[in-house]
């Protein structure tokens, strides 16, 4: 997503006010997972978390970047967009409110928010321990340069941790299953389809701008080769990584029956790339 497309997508969404219960319960689970993947990353220890420095890429409105704080010395929230200009620039005081009343930690003295494209990071060769990123690769128009980005900027013998879901080609890949009800409709549609029917369903213009701009549109193969070709370099070694069928189903076992399975197949699209949910690698930085 550019610039003016991320300012297009959350200038016109309505006031972030309040956030649900669930929404952080989803974002904790996150991290939950995160941590139990330290000994990949040799951290052994909350004490050895706590001395380190973490880059995380596509921070949004900072759930994630709080819960992160409560692990690590400091954190290196980064997005493309400012939202700690929201709000008349209380934006990051609301997020730091919201994590308390939900009895989530927010240690704001641990983090700095940082406006920057993931393909382009305004920061220092090796200046973290630690790359995150969770639920934004689907999203990065070029994820191979944000991957780059993470590589320059995380120390050699670091680790990244990349997590995202659904990718574009899963069944809620155009993440809008709550106005488009139809799985894969995003693949079977036109765009132009597919939009004239999340308005229709009541959309936001927001919304819509967020379908049409904010998710690159990369296939199961794109990824597959990016990591493939990253090793084959010699810029990193693959440490874990999710094998399809550990990623593999649906959101609603109904899907799995509906006819735009078979509307995807005859399209072109593989079985393995539609029933693929997510991918999670553990890369170890040359």
């Amino acid at each position: 997503m550019t610039l003016e497309n991320a300012e297009n997508v959350v200038l016109n969404a309505p006031p972030i006010n309040d956030f649900p219960g669930e929404y952080f319960a989803q974002h904790d689970e996150d991290v939950r997972v995160l941590v139990d993947h330290f000994p990949y990353m040799e951290i052994s220890s909350p004490e050895q978390a706590a001395k380190m420095v973490v880059l995380e890429l596509g921070a949004g409105v900072g759930m994630h970047s709080g819960l992160l704080s409560g692990h690590f010395g400091r954190v290196l929230a980064t997005d493309i967009f400012k939202y700690t200009a929201l709000r008349e620039g209380t934006f990051a005081a609301h997020v730091a409110s919201e994590h308390r009343r939900h009895g989530f930690p927010f240690h704001a003295e641990r983090i700095d928010f940082i406006t920057s494209s993931a393909m382009d990071l305004i920061l220092r060769d090796n200046v973290a321990d630690i790359g995150v990123s969770i639920n934004t690769f689907e999203h990065i128009p070029d994820p191979g340069a944000a991957l780059k980005e993470m590589l320059r900027c995380v120390k050699p013998g670091g680790y990244l941790y990349i997590q995202f879901d659904p990718i574009w080609t899963a069944d809620t890949g155009s993440h809008f299953l709550n106005y488009v009800p139809e799985p894969w409709g995003h693949l079977v549609y036109s765009e132009a389809e597919f939009v004239a029917k999340m308005r229709a369903a009541g959309a936001e213009e927001y919304e819509v701008a967020s379908f049409t701009d904010g998710i690159n549109k990369r296939r199961y193969a794109y990824f597959q080769q990016m990591l493939a070709y990253g090793e084959a370099d010699g810029r990193f070694t693959v440490v874990s990584k999710t094998l399809p069928e550990h990623w593999w189903g649906v959101v609603d076992p109904s899907h799995t029956s509906h006819p735009f399975l078979q509307e995807a197949l005859h399209l072109g699209y593989t079985e393995q790339e539609l029933m693929t949910r997510g991918m999670r690698w553990i890369l170890r930085v040359s």
